[in-house]
């Protein structure tokens, strides 16, 4: 498993959006736990997938 080294990163703006075919676009605001929540699944993913 290859090492990790944390670095902070400012972010004026963090999006996190799904794709829903025949769908209207429609944003919303999430709750600073859901945002932390949809940030902490993808990067799981990415350490699992070795990238």
């Amino acid at each position: 498993m290859p090492s990790l080294t944390l670095a902070s990163v400012h972010a004026g703006v963090v999006v996190h959006c799904e794709y829903e075919p025949n769908q209207v676009w429609c944003p919303q605001e999430s709750s600073p736990g859901e945002a932390v929540l949809a940030l902490l699944d993808n990067a799981i993913a990415l350490i699992f997938r070795g990238c």
